[in-house]
């Protein structure tokens, strides 16, 4: 499972910021994982292993990836990290349209 998720990671062309139609079309669980971090602004490390359904070491590989293509960024937070997506921001866009498409 971790090897098709990396594989999906590596197969898509995007480099840097993902689009809201990019995440969406990653298949499942990183689309999922994307969603939740979308929702809820950042997820722990051990909150992004649980949605993957991966234990700690396939889980650091996974999110390493996503953070090496620039997907996620990384953060200290306390005594963990926390992961949200890096979204490519659409020329002519504003945040609250953003915001609207999320909450739809």
């Amino acid at each position: 499972m971790v090897e098709q998720m990396l594989a999906a990671i590596d197969a898509d062309p995007t480099d840097g910021a993902l689009s809201l139609s990019g995440a969406a079309m990653l298949p499942t669980p990183l689309s999922t994982l994307l969603a939740a971090m979308l929702r809820r602004g950042s997820l722990e490390t051990h909150e992004c292993h649980d949605v993957l359904g991966v234990g700690d070491i396939d889980g650091a590989r996974v999110m390493q990836r996503l953070n090496e293509r620039g997907w996620v960024v990384a953060e200290p937070f306390a005594a963990a990290v926390r992961y949200r997506v890096r979204l490519a921001r659409k020329s002519g866009a504003d945040s609250a349209g953003w915001t609207r498409s999320l909450e739809e």
